[in-house]
């Protein structure tokens, strides 16, 4: 009885998608401090999505087009373990992935990051 407490239930991987991602933020045992203050001062989950999603996007063009230049060892060897990643469908579905979890073009603008 006073034992370790239990942890809270094991939840199946789901989609970030913003409510999920507030869910999480709210229900988990994170430093609602952060949360607090990056939500007071007009964060907003889909921002963080949003610039996630950028990121990403822009890391795997990069790798894609790299270019020759001094320091063409450090290039291979990050790009020979970025294609070392597990590879999934929806690798290039850029714009299907920002719609499966934002919504609709339109419904979350682009930035600001």
């Amino acid at each position: 009885v006073f034992g370790n407490p239990r942890p809270p239930p094991r939840r199946e991987p789901a989609l970030p998608t913003v409510e999920n991602v507030s869910r999480e933020l709210w229900e988990r045992n994170y430093d609602q401090r952060y949360t607090s203050h990056f939500l007071s001062r007009g964060g907003k989950v889909e921002f963080a999505l949003d610039a996630l999603l950028y990121l990403a996007k822009d890391a795997d063009e990069m790798f894609w087009s790299m270019e020759e230049d001094e320091d063409k060892e450090d290039d291979y060897r990050q790009q020979s373990r970025y294609e070392a990643l597990p590879k999934h469908r929806l690798d290039d579905c850029w714009e299907f992935v920002r719609y499966k979890l934002l919504g609709p073009n339109g419904k979350v603008k682009k930035g600001p990051f």
